[in-house]
């Protein structure tokens, strides 16, 4: 039943992430980040997600709010115990959040010193053209 699979996603899910982690591949060295709202269970909220400039995924984080706090936990979450994640250049859409967080990893030592950061539009279509792929309405069945 679709139930259950959601009940077991819901438990499970932590758990699979925490030991999945360890398996993840350096990426190029340069990520792009952005965020978006989505509407989950009747409430909006806002997903962020960081690429490799090859597409691939780095990491995402739900929030219930856009604000310097959601992007430092964003990248402590990206970056925590793995040092060979730290990207040396960061492009991000110009939210102005995204320089003080910045700023407050490299001070947390998350980051390496002095990372690039690009605020531009051209660099982020890459992950600007996926956002329909998950806004997306999904079927009721299987919702999110």
């Amino acid at each position: 039943d679709h139930s259950t699979i959601n009940r077991w996603v819901l438990s499970y899910a932590p758990m699979i992430e925490k030991r999945l982690r360890q398996f993840r591949r350096p990426h190029c060295g340069s990520v792009r980040i952005d965020e978006t709202y989505v509407k989950i269970r009747v409430k909006w909220r806002y997903l962020y997600r960081a690429i490799d400039k090859h597409g691939n995924p780095v990491d995402f984080l739900l929030s219930a709010k856009r604000d310097l706090e959601a992007a430092k936990r964003f990248f402590r979450k990206t970056l925590k115990d793995q040092p060979l994640l730290s990207p040396n250049k960061i492009c991000t859409d110009g939210a102005n959040t995204f320089p003080s967080a910045t700023k407050a990893s490299v001070e947390d030592g998350l980051l390496q010193p002095a990372p690039a950061h690009y605020a531009t539009k051209h660099l982020q279509q890459g992950i600007e053209s996926d956002h329909f792929r998950v806004k997306k309405n999904m079927p009721k069945i299987g919702g999110f």
